[in-house]
């Protein structure tokens, strides 16, 4: 049974994003509300991921040195770990357009959102993904 305190816990999310204006955008917007880490690019993350089994979402840019979003969702939906293969993962981009979404949704993103959306819209999407990825 799980005590009070687990209860009480807010779900994890790692952002990954070189921009430091970006990270911070998004963090200013689930503050309070979830618990997050920051990542500088996909390697960082995909490290961070590896030591922290607590993380329920990934919010991953698509455009970043060293591994690309693609490259970190690719090592995310193949992983030897189900708890990271499953997680959901929610890109960021700077365009809408419909290829894009349609060529995230093929490299296994679950969502798609641009780097203007609106903070209602952002933790309501964080909250089902989150709902869905708990233990």
């Amino acid at each position: 049974m799980a005590s009070l305190e687990e209860n009480l816990r807010k779900p994890r999310i790692l952002i990954a994003d070189d921009s430091r204006l970006v990270r911070a955008v998004l963090i200013k917007r689930i503050e309070g509300l979830f618990e997050f880490r920051e990542a500088v690019d996909g390697e960082q993350a995909w490290e961070i991921l590896l030591g922290d089994a607590e993380i329920r979402v990934v919010i991953s840019d698509l455009t970043m040195p060293r591994l690309d979003g693609y490259g970190l969702l690719q090592r995310i939906r193949t992983s030897d770990l189900a708890r990271i293969r499953e997680l959901p993962v929610v890109v960021v981009s700077g365009s809408d357009e419909v290829a894009e979404r349609e060529r995230a949704k093929a490299a296994g993103a679950d969502d798609l959102i641009t780097k203007g959306i609106g903070a209602a819209q952002l933790l309501s999407r964080l909250d089902v993904l989150a709902r869905l990825s708990s233990p």
